[in-house]
């Protein structure tokens, strides 16, 4: 008759790593059960790195008609997000050029 064993098991890992392991504890970071989990994790993470980007780009995005706003700049608010870096850093170095002291407001 057959009894389960559930070790020596043989664990998989990034990069078609294989390892026998003889306990739980014996198991390295990011080796599975079985191969396919690999792939599902892979699909796992990268579903998850595209929302954390998405989220990334609307805090920016929000950041920049923020900025703008502050300043009464009249703009698109559907501009790409690389537009309205371009009129951030436009208003920034005026910004920054209203600060220079002038020949005539020398002391």
């Amino acid at each position: 008759m057959y009894k389960y064993q559930e070790f020596p098991r043989c664990v998989y890992g990034p990069e078609g790593a294989t390892r026998i392991i003889y306990s739980e504890d014996e198991r390295p970071d990011g080796f599975v059960n079985h191969a396919d989990e690999l792939v599902d994790g892979a699909v796992m993470a990268a579903a998850e790195a595209e929302v954390t980007a998405k989220a990334a780009e609307k805090a920016l995005r929000d950041g920049y008609k923020d900025f703008l706003d502050r300043h009464a700049v009249s703009y698109s608010r559907n501009l790409s997000t690389p537009k309205l870096e371009s009129l951030v850093k436009q208003l920034e170095e005026y910004l920054a050029a209203q600060e220079q002291p002038t020949d005539d407001n020398r002391a």
